[in-house]
């Protein structure tokens, strides 16, 4: 059987993003926060075993559709770990 793919977890009435944090960068990022944009505002997500955030609807569709801009903005942030920086972000910083 192949991977699930990730999806909004309705929790009460409330959608949320619940997402594993991958091992490789488990023990990086655990006890960390993560801003992530929901609905146009930045909200911050404590990042532990898993990343949860609040998609803040009770709508099925606007929350599938809240959940795929947070879940690309989760998985850069994984992305950015694995690499660290980069030489022209460095250099954009000084």
């Amino acid at each position: 059987m192949g991977l699930a793919m990730p999806n909004p977890t309705k929790i009460g009435n409330v959608y949320y993003l619940r997402v594993n944090v991958p091992s490789v960068v488990k023990d990086r990022v655990k006890g960390t926060r993560l801003v992530v944009q929901v609905a146009g505002k930045d909200y911050a997500v404590k990042i532990g075993d898993h990343a949860k955030a609040s998609l803040r609807t009770k709508d099925a569709k606007e929350a599938k559709s809240r959940f795929v801009a947070a879940l690309a903005a989760v998985e850069a942030h994984w992305e950015a770990v694995r690499h660290g920086p980069r030489p022209e972000q460095q250099a954009a910083v000084l």
